[in-house]
């Protein structure tokens, strides 16, 4: 009997994982090689101390054990680099022969760079970025949504902006070009940041390790936009880390900012809160010049069923770094707060209808379960009049496209294919590589390129950094 379609493709991933498997142990002597993200000046530090480099690298996950980084001292010097997880593995990242660390050493306080090297002998002077100047409250998000899933990015930047954050960062993977140019109108108006997250594609580094890293890293390198993020606003009083489907609406004060406030006075020793997560649905126009945004979320719908976890508003200061769902490498004498349901939870809006322009919406009129728990009249008004202006001065928002073709591919390749997958030992965890989206033509697609430079570091290290980040038409559709 014959293979469908759907088995071939499994069976020659299979394949292709068995041969992966067999150079990985071939060129074990390779985990000396790594990627840089990005690195940062810290000054005047809790954790971090007076002055040092914080950097973000992916590696080998047994990058720390046989290999050690030294950074310029003091004195001109140099030091052994303390090398850690960004965040200590999930559920399944064991799987995945990368990993995010961060490395920290001490430098001078007047440095704008820092020299990494294997032996003092070779080095790289490495740039260091200034987090930005201190502001209320920080929202994180993954590099998620940007493929096709438009609304849910409208309603959580038109959310989190009425409800008070100082700067909502957002990084740039891959996606339909509208939506970038909709997420630069955003941009403009001073309510986001837009970052560019490239993909670690190099032919070099392919080269040396024998295979493409980019099926090695857990959910699409992740943890490291969220680090970066972390570090970048080390100096905010507070920071979100959300996706674009995950709602946190004040229910004990006007903004998220006073809410949070609140939460601080009872628990003075808390490095975190960790808000329950709830699943949700709601009902968007696919016409982009028939979406309303007061309409969406009068139609939201939350459900009773509660996700096996909940998500963060990180205090800085007291943590070194987080995953996706808490903060990690916290402060001694300092706790996690779990907020009870009771005062406020976080809506996960992620089963979303489109219907057409003549469907007619039934809204749900159980105020508990609905939006208005959280919303008045006149704050749904105002909202939907600053979306309105969006659509007004941004040339795009008509363009934007009309059915979540990419979110349909990806939820049936991972129903076909990559759920089998991840039940496996030897395959990365959330990563949906294997996925083809090269068919999916119907709106055109940019993603995040850059070129890598490699420095030879002596005792076997390895130094690729990102040069020239910009973004380019794909040729071969959008990448998840």
């Amino acid at each position: 009997m014959g293979f469908n379609q759907k088995e071939r493709k499994y069976i020659a991933i299979l394949t292709e994982v068995e041969t992966r498997n067999k150079i990985k142990e071939r060129n074990i002597n390779n985990s000396g090689i790594f990627v840089l993200h990005e690195a940062y000046h810290i000054k005047n530090d809790p954790l971090f101390g007076k002055n040092s480099a914080v950097f973000l690298f992916s590696a080998d996950l047994n990058f720390p054990n046989k290999n050690e980084i030294y950074c310029q001292f003091k004195n001109g010097s140099f030091s052994k680099t303390k090398t850690e997880l960004a965040a200590p593995l999930f559920v399944g990242e064991n799987k995945c022969q990368w990993g995010v660390f961060r490395g920290e050493c001490e430098i001078n306080e007047s440095n704008n760079y820092v020299k990494l090297s294997g032996n003092s002998e070779s080095f790289v002077e490495i740039p260091l970025k200034k987090p930005e100047m201190a502001v209320n409250l920080a929202v994180c998000y993954g590099h998620s949504f940007m493929l096709d899933e438009w609304q849910n990015l409208v309603v959580a930047i038109e959310l989190y902006h009425k409800f008070g954050a100082s700067i909502q960062q957002l990084y740039w993977r891959s996606g339909g070009l509208e939506i970038y140019n909709l997420l630069k109108t955003y941009e403009k108006r001073g309510f986001i940041k837009l970052d560019l997250f490239p993909p670690i594609i190099n032919e070099e580094l392919y080269n040396m390790l024998g295979y493409d890293v980019q099926l090695e890293i857990p959910t699409r390198n992740y943890v490291a936009s969220i680090n970066d993020c972390l570090l970048k606003y080390r100096n905010a009083k507070y920071v979100l880390v959300i996706d674009a489907d995950e709602l946190y609406i004040p229910r004990l004060a006007s903004n998220i900012y006073e809410e949070l406030n609140y939460y601080m006075l009872m628990n003075p020793n808390a490095n975190s809160f960790l808000f329950d997560r709830y699943d949700a649905s709601s009902i968007f126009r696919r016409n982009p010049l028939k979406f309303d945004l007061k309409e969406a979320l009068l139609s939201i719908t939350i459900s009773k069923k509660k996700r096996t976890l909940g998500k963060s508003v990180i205090i800085p200061k007291r943590v070194k770094g987080t995953h996706q769902h808490f903060p990690s490498y916290t402060q001694k004498n300092t706790e996690v707060i779990s907020i009870s349901k009771k005062l406020n939870y976080i809506i996960h809006n992620s089963n979303n209808e489109l219907i057409n322009d003549n469907d007619k919406i039934i809204f749900n009129n159980k105020e508990d379960n609905t939006i208005k728990h959280w919303l008045s009249k006149n704050r749904l008004e105002e909202i939907n009049n600053s979306f309105k202006k969006i659509t007004q001065i941004s040339k795009s928002f008509k363009k934007l496209n009309s059915d979540n073709v990419y979110r349909q591919k990806i939820m049936k390749c991972k129903k076909d294919i990559m759920e089998r997958l991840w039940k496996r030992n030897d395959v990365c965890i959330e990563n949906y590589n294997y996925c083809d989206f090269k068919e999916s033509k119907e709106s055109s697609c940019i993603v995040a390129s850059s070129k890598f430079m490699y420095h030879n570091l002596n005792n076997g290290l390895v130094i690729f950094k990102k040069l020239n980040m910009n973004i380019i038409l794909s040729e071969n559709s959008c990448t998840y």
